[in-house]
């Protein structure tokens, strides 16, 4: 190869050279084939170079999204951040990066890896196959981090052009879902919720979502469905129930009148909530209601222990002590 290679760089330098040869121009024809091998022998060394850069960077890589898959997360940042030494443009190692970065709640530090791997997938060929996965797959990333500081009105921009371009992404209808609850757009929601659970109906926390949406916009019924309906599916998978669905669940029964049923949720509730003086508070109302004084005041004075400047547990107590007068 580099006998053929200086046959060609003499052929390049005599043809660019006079017929008539001398010494002087023999002395320039050598002159001129030295510097076209010298820029060869450059062109070789950076193509050996770039190459054993870009096998190390794909080393780092693996093992970064190795320790990720592991939820190992720091060292996975580790690695991508080696493997960006070797090939700082990389929008698949700046998107690991990120992910890395998004699950140890380095989020505003995610959004900005976030940033770059969108603008280095979109200088991609149209040619090439994975692009649009890839490129909506960072936007989903990066509402997600948004929506962990709480920019939720530009999580629902990224989830949005997700969704335009796959419309059955369960990922960015929960996120879009999520970011609505977050800005109390309830009703938005729902339209959110709503398709994320006719695509995959048997996954409980689309269920609780929902339900606490309905519950959100009053429509109790609905709600103490959903939850029903995700106590179900969380009892059938062998999953620990969210305490906070029992609250709204219980809550809503409350507000039906139900006190019985309030009870039981209320009680659950506390098994987790111990400390919240306000759900001690609702738990000795529906005592109350349910025409048990002894285990209302009982609730009362519990929530008083807890926080004892509690207005609405003064006020409670205070129509207790008014309906035994």
């Amino acid at each position: 190869m580099e006998y053929k290679m200086n046959r060609c760089l003499k052929y390049i330098v005599y043809s660019n050279c006079s017929r008539q040869f001398n010494e002087e121009n023999i002395v320039e024809i050598e002159v001129k084939y030295l510097f076209f091998y010298i820029l060869f022998l450059l062109y070789s060394m950076g193509n050996a170079l770039a190459q054993n850069y870009r096998e190390v960077s794909k080393t780092y890589e693996l093992e970064g999204l190795a320790e990720f898959n592991r939820e190992h997360y720091q060292a996975s940042l580790e690695s991508y951040n080696k493997a960006l030494k070797y090939d700082s443009l990389n929008p698949d190692i700046i998107k690991g990066r990120g992910d890395a970065l998004f699950e140890l709640r380095q989020c505003t530090e995610a959004i900005e890896a976030f940033n770059l791997a969108i603008e280095q997938y979109k200088k991609l060929p149209d040619t090439n196959v994975n692009k649009i996965v890839k490129l909506e797959r960072t936007y989903e990333a990066r509402g997600y981090a948004k929506l962990c500081i709480k920019d939720c009105q530009n999580a629902v921009y990224d989830f949005d052009h997700v969704l335009k371009k796959i419309p059955n992404s369960q990922r960015s209808y929960l996120g879009k879902g999520n970011a609505f609850r977050c800005l109390e757009k309830y009703d938005s929601a729902l339209f959110c919720y709503n398709p994320l659970i006719s695509l995959n109906p048997k996954v409980s926390d689309f269920f609780s979502e929902r339900g606490e949406c309905f519950y959100h916009l009053g429509r109790y019924y609905e709600a103490i469905c959903d939850l029903n309906r995700y106590e179900f599916l969380t009892k059938s998978s062998n999953e620990k129930m969210n305490p906070l669905a029992n609250f709204y669940r219980a809550d809503c029964y409350f507000k039906l009148q139900k006190y019985d049923s309030a009870i039981l949720d209320f009680e659950k509730t506390l098994l987790e909530y111990k400390s919240n003086s306000g759900v001690w508070v609702q738990l000795g109302d529906a005592y109350i209601f349910n025409d048990d004084f002894s285990n209302s005041r009982m609730c009362y004075e519990r929530a008083l222990d807890i926080d004892p400047q509690s207005i609405k547990a003064h006020k409670s107590m205070g129509r207790w002590e008014l309906s035994q007068s």
